[in-house]
């Protein structure tokens, strides 16, 4: 059994790596970042009404890089999205300024998320069981600005992960939101990938952990390869 489930694994690593292809390629510092194309969500921060209000959100030294939407929430970006927001989940790929050429390694990285963890609550550290932490997530007490982290994890050593609960207003209505918070190398720059959805119960966890780690393995392995000569493979293709 365990054969089979380890050759499940790489099997779906190596598909993801082989059938990876770019929505868009954005530069950040010297480095060109790969936005992937990822099934059941359109890449959207090139849209204006998208960009202008994304950007409302952001601090002062923030890169936007990407932002995914559903294809649900993509249909209604020139109907009700400015009034009603997304509804679903949604993606921000990200970084600040200042990594912009600054290289990073694997100890960084590992001091970056620990600073992170530091700054934010962890009401469920006594806790011994994940399964208690997910079932008395809506007894949390969360503050405005102050996520409580749910749990920390990795994917592989490159890929640092906090799930979080986190509270915000929006017109005079307050929300919790389930996020994960991803710190990424790629191609040693620091980049955040953020999943958002809206936080019903403690049921939907997993579920959102699985996607979330489908998109930012995708995001990852996307940026393996060559991009230059991606692209060179794109000309050639669309001349052919």
């Amino acid at each position: 059994m365990k054969k089979i489930f380890l050759f499940l694994v790489v099997f779906n690593f190596t598909f993801i790596l082989k059938s990876q292809e770019c929505s868009r390629i954005v530069n950040f510092g010297d480095s060109e970042i790969c936005l992937p194309l990822i099934s059941g969500m359109k890449e959207t921060y090139t849209n204006s009404i998208v960009k202008n209000s994304v950007n409302l959100l952001k601090s002062p030294d923030e890169i936007i890089l990407g932002v995914y939407f559903t294809n649900y929430d993509y249909d209604k970006i020139n109907t009700t999205y400015l009034s009603e927001g997304t509804t679903k989940e949604f993606v921000k790929i990200y970084s600040v300024k200042m990594m912009s050429d600054f290289s990073v390694d694997e100890t960084m990285l590992d001091y970056f998320i620990n600073s992170i963890k530091s700054t934010l609550d962890s009401e469920w550290s006594s806790l011994k069981e994940k399964s208690d932490v997910f079932k008395k997530a809506s007894e949390l007490k969360i503050e405005f600005g102050k996520p409580i982290i749910l749990e920390d994890y990795e994917i592989n050593s490159k890929i640092k992960s906090l799930a979080l609960l986190t509270k915000f207003s929006a017109d005079n209505e307050d929300e919790i939101l389930f996020a994960i918070m991803n710190l990424v190398l790629i191609r040693d720059k620091l980049i955040w990938l953020a999943y958002y959805e809206p936080y019903k119960n403690a049921s939907q966890i997993q579920d959102a952990k699985s996607k979330n780690d489908y998109f930012v393995l995708s995001f990852f392995t996307s940026n393996l390869k060559d991009l230059k000569k991606s692209k060179t493979l794109k000309r050639n293709k669309n001349i052919l």
